[in-house]
């Protein structure tokens, strides 16, 4: 099933209206996503700005490093579930150490108005 089949009218405008800032905001920081897949659905949903791929072969302290050396600012947005809540708090965590603000009020967002999916992938409509 597609959003379109899930929301209604009135909570697909209020996601279509959030789309717009997150699109805002992707253009100003990049999004960190766990794989290609979610990179691509983030893609389709009309994000231009940087978006980094966490699955590069490289450990989590290690990328945490590489993302802290070039950006202040990014965006975590990972799948809404167990695996996902837990990276999210560990790799905030290792850049908020690192002098990175950490955005995660897109990840909240979507799972306050779209709480029937489960992964980033499923954002596509």
């Amino acid at each position: 099933m597609t959003l379109r089949e899930i929301l209604s009218e009135e909570e697909l405008e209020r996601f279509e209206s959030f789309l717009e800032e997150f699109r805002r905001l992707n253009d100003e920081m990049p999004v960190i996503v766990e794989g290609r897949h979610d990179r691509d659905a983030l893609r389709a949903l009309g994000l231009r700005g940087e978006i980094i791929v966490l699955n590069v072969g490289m450990n989590l302290v290690d990328f945490a490093d590489s993302t802290a050396s070039r950006y202040r600012e990014v965006i975590l947005l990972f799948d809404w579930d167990e695996a996902g809540d837990r990276l999210t708090a560990r790799l905030a965590s290792l850049l908020n150490s690192l002098g990175v603000n950490t955005h995660l009020e897109v990840r909240e967002s979507i799972r306050r108005l779209v709480p029937h999916i489960s992964t980033v992938e499923e954002l596509v409509f």
